[in-house]
């Protein structure tokens, strides 16, 4: 369960320790962050402005990830990246479904050292 309470009314809590899953969940939100990133910087050679990464701005409790990304799309001319707006559309419906709770949880991995919210049973 991630982010969730736990039901009010049960019989009993099983709970186990299994390393392996927790270090695959870890290392699936490392490598998907680090694709953003990658997927990222070549927009650099499309739109000709220097991205480094899919990086968050803002203060650390309720950061916002991508805006660069999405800024320097939406500074480029529609002639010179003619599906920008299409490109802007899917990363903004994403950011809502996934991309920001998935980078929220890496940063607490990477940055935190552990991930908090995350009770593997």
């Amino acid at each position: 369960m991630i982010n969730q309470e736990l039901p009010t009314k049960q019989d009993f809590f099983l709970e186990f320790n299994y390393p392996n899953i927790l270090s695959n969940l870890e290392a699936f939100l490392i490598a998907t962050k680090s694709l953003l990133d990658v997927l990222s910087t070549l927009l650099t050679h499309k739109i000709g402005k220097k991205i480094t990464g899919f990086h968050r701005k803002g203060p650390k409790d309720k950061p916002i990830y991508g805006v660069r990304v999405l800024n320097a799309l939406k500074n480029t001319k529609e002639s010179k990246f003619p599906h920008r707006d299409k490109l802007i559309s899917i990363i903004e419906h994403h950011k809502k479904l996934w991309i920001d709770n998935l980078i929220a949880m890496r940063d607490q991995i990477v940055h935190g050292g552990e991930l908090k919210d995350f009770i593997n049973c």
